[in-house]
């Protein structure tokens, strides 16, 4: 069975070092038969904060699939850096830290 788009989120701010990023946040969830160390909660997720001037070039990524659980990318899809799922709102805090740390600070919540 395929998972479920649960929550979808996109937005474009400019940071306090001058970036314009482009925030995108998707998650889908499978039913709870199809858990696994790959999908901690039955979540799959790809969230993306990239520069708009450089698309390719500078990202913060964090994803998960199919043989590689939670992990994210800065600037190299090539590189990524585990890390453990312990929660959705503490993987989003993760997310917003990394991105705030490659491009400067910005205020946002969109689970809210």
């Amino acid at each position: 069975m395929k998972p479920l788009l649960v929550h979808y989120w996109e937005e474009t701010i400019i940071t306090s070092k001058g970036y314009e990023i482009s925030l995108r946040m998707r998650m889908w969830q499978f039913p709870p038969y199809q858990y696994s160390a790959n999908f901690p909660e039955g979540y799959k997720f790809s969230w993306i904060a990239f520069n708009v001037e450089k698309t390719q070039q500078e990202f913060v990524l964090f994803d998960n699939h199919e043989k590689k659980p939670p992990h994210y990318h800065i600037d190299d899809k090539k590189k990524y850096t585990f890390f453990t799922w312990s929660s959705r709102e503490e993987t989003e805090k993760l997310f917003f830290q990394k991105a705030q740390e490659r491009f400067g600070y910005f205020e946002l919540n969109p689970l809210e």
